[in-house]
């Protein structure tokens, strides 16, 4: 009976394609889990179970860096000078079962048994297992393993079109001249004065034509007032040329095939495993281990301050520094941390004085390639994260922070320095164009005397809200959250009452210059 029943465990697990090495074809159920109401057994058999888990994720992150170092090693030795470049000298999407370009992790013999690993990590965790693993190298691994998988995308393409595309521009109007109305069908004085050139018309009213048949025949075109002709159609009036359609171009909308290369299939799961820790940990952040979280904070800062500002990387760059802007450009965005930052552990942790220097680097647009979308992002992490401050313990960090956040409210709405120039009169003329733009500017036409004059150029108006104005939106409603809150509100109050009392003598200082600047009568 034992083996009848052996044999038949084996063949339903062949035809599941346990053994082919690949996904079964048809869809399956998935797996339930095992642990999903382990709150029901005895706390001594509880706390066995998670001892058992315990013992094996440290088995699976100790095969794990031992697969890496020996893969490290090994492609070490297919690297010039001793440096390792990672496994792969193409962008990962050209990699697939038809075109392996070279040696990659994912063609190594552990390839499966790592992936198997990984998978086992990436389960569901709970705050003991979760700080277990965060403390025991996890992320390290996981970005070694990620630079022996190398860059996804080629750096110096993928910096090109980010801004190409990633910027803000202002839509101005533009003039248009309105088609002309349908003029009525032509009567008959009007269409004897439309014939064309060569046509006779006789001098007793009358008008032979000859059709498209090649018959002719003689009609009345005012003969005793009578006209036989009639227009069977009006002109064709000037139709919208294609420019004034707003259409799109669709052809790179369909969803794009993933490769199912080894290697592609060891980042992506590399990748879902660093988002599940992350969400687990914003969401056990408060029965978390505080070193655990400190260690998920410092990944999730150094991921971010690499894509902090999208100047091209030179053409000799580490290999590491490529990785981790492809990261924070791929899941560890600022949405995703802001996503993270549920309770008020985790905000506090999110919010050192590190942090909050690299959110306001980037709200302010130092380092160069500062976008709207990720100022406004940075803007948003900040009113998540600073609630948490306790006025105890910093008082004078917040009493600093809401000074610089005034200050660059202040400086943004006085400057404008975000904004688009606007189009000016031909009387802003730049040293440095070439002659034939300010000829664009300023076009010439003739006037009906014959005299040569200059086009007055039209100021365009904005359509839509300036890069300026919706970025002091944004901070105008982060500093109002923070005057609500109890712990917030004395600096706040504090700093617009010391401002206020300036205001007289900044209005003094404002009318002696007027009267400096007034002419003598």
């Amino acid at each position: 009976m034992s083996h009848t029943c052996a044999r038949r465990r084996l063949e339903r697990a062949a035809e599941r394609g346990a053994f082919a090495g690949c996904a079964p074809q048809q869809l399956m159920e998935p797996l339930s889990d095992c642990l999903k109401d382990v709150d029901l057994i005895p706390p001594f058999n509880r706390m066995l179970l998670e001892v058992t888990f315990g013992k094996l994720y440290s088995w699976a992150i100790h095969n794990v860096r031992a697969v890496l170092l020996e893969a490290g090693a090994r492609f070490k030795e297919l690297g010039e000078d001793g440096e390792v470049r990672g496994v792969q000298p193409v962008p990962l999407q050209t990699v697939t079962n038809e075109n392996p370009a070279g040696p990659s992790l994912g063609t190594a013999p552990q390839a499966r048994f790592l992936l198997a690993m990984i998978h086992m990590l990436s389960l569901k965790h709970g705050a003991n297992s979760l700080s277990l693993l965060l403390n025991s190298g996890l992320l390290a691994l996981t970005q070694s393993l990620l630079r022996l998988i190398g860059p996804s995308t080629d750096s110096g393409e993928e910096d090109l079109s980010l801004c190409a595309h990633g910027g803000s521009a202002t839509v101005l109007e533009e003039s248009r001249k309105e088609a002309a109305p349908t003029p009525p069908p032509a009567s008959g004085p009007e269409l004897a004065a439309m014939m064309k050139i060569g046509t006779r018309l006789g001098e007793d009213g009358w008008i032979r034509v000859q059709w498209d048949t090649s018959s002719t025949n003689s009609y009345r075109m005012g003969k005793e007032g009578k006209y036989d002709l009639k227009l069977a159609e009006p002109a064709a009036a000037a139709t919208a040329t294609t420019e004034d359609e707003d259409t799109e171009d669709d052809t790179d909308g369909g969803p794009v095939e993933r490769s199912r290369h080894p290697t592609a299939l060891m980042q992506s799961s590399t990748v879902n495993l660093l988002k599940t820790l992350s969400l687990t940990a914003g969401i056990h952040a408060e029965v978390l281990q505080a070193d655990a979280t400190r260690a998920l904070s410092g990944l999730l800062r150094t991921l971010v301050e690499s894509g902090a500002g999208d100047k091209p990387l030179p053409p000799g760059c580490h290999a590491h520094r490529l990785v981790s802007r492809d990261q924070h450009r791929s899941w560890a965005t600022l949405g995703f941390v802001r996503s993270v930052a549920l309770g008020p552990q985790m905000c506090s942790t999110l919010s050192t004085a590190a942090w909050t220097a690299l959110l306001l680097r980037v709200v302010e647009g130092r380092g160069g390639g500062a976008t709207l979308q990720r100022q406004i992002l940075a803007l948003r992490l900040l009113q998540a994260v600073l609630p948490s401050w306790d006025r105890a313990e910093r008082a004078a960090d917040m009493a600093a922070l809401v000074e610089k956040l005034f200050g660059f409210l202040g400086r943004l709405l006085s400057t404008c320095s975000s904004d688009l120039p606007p189009l000016r009169g031909g009387s802003t003329r730049r040293p440095e164009a070439p002659p034939r733009e300010v000829h664009a500017l300023n076009p010439c036409f003739l006037s009906p005397d014959g005299s040569l004059r200059r086009r007055k150029p039209r100021p365009q108006a904005s359509l839509t809200a300036t890069h300026s104005s919706t970025l002091a939106e944004e901070m105008v409603g982060v500093l109002r959250s923070l005057h609500a809150l109890s712990h917030w509100n004395h600096e706040v109050n504090r700093h617009v009452n010391a401002q206020l009392s300036a205001i007289g003598d900044v209005m003094a200082g404002c009318q002696s210059d007027a009267v400096r600047s007034r002419p003598p009568s």
